[in-house]
């Protein structure tokens, strides 16, 4: 497990979010990766990796397969152009 001990806070107080869409976005590809794989790239926890991505996965920015336990993202192919 990371610890980050120096997380940013914003003018109120509340912590900034340190894995930006931008930056999660920046990891995937048009092949397909596990949760983990993301996770690992990321140096963080596949639990906050798993959250965001369905967030993205909703909003329509990445595509999700489901294979036994394992969830599988990719980019959608529109933002892949991007």
């Amino acid at each position: 497990m990371i610890i980050i001990k120096d997380r940013p806070k914003n003018a109120k107080g509340k912590w900034v979010r340190i894995f930006t869409d931008k930056k999660i976005l920046g990891k995937l590809s048009e092949e397909w990766k596990t949760t983990s794989m993301i996770a690992k790239q990321l140096e963080c926890g596949s639990r906050i990796v798993r959250v965001r991505l369905n967030v993205l996965h909703e909003q329509g920015k990445v595509k999700r397969m489901v294979v036994g336990k394992a969830y599988l993202w990719a980019v959608e192919d529109s933002e892949s152009g991007k």
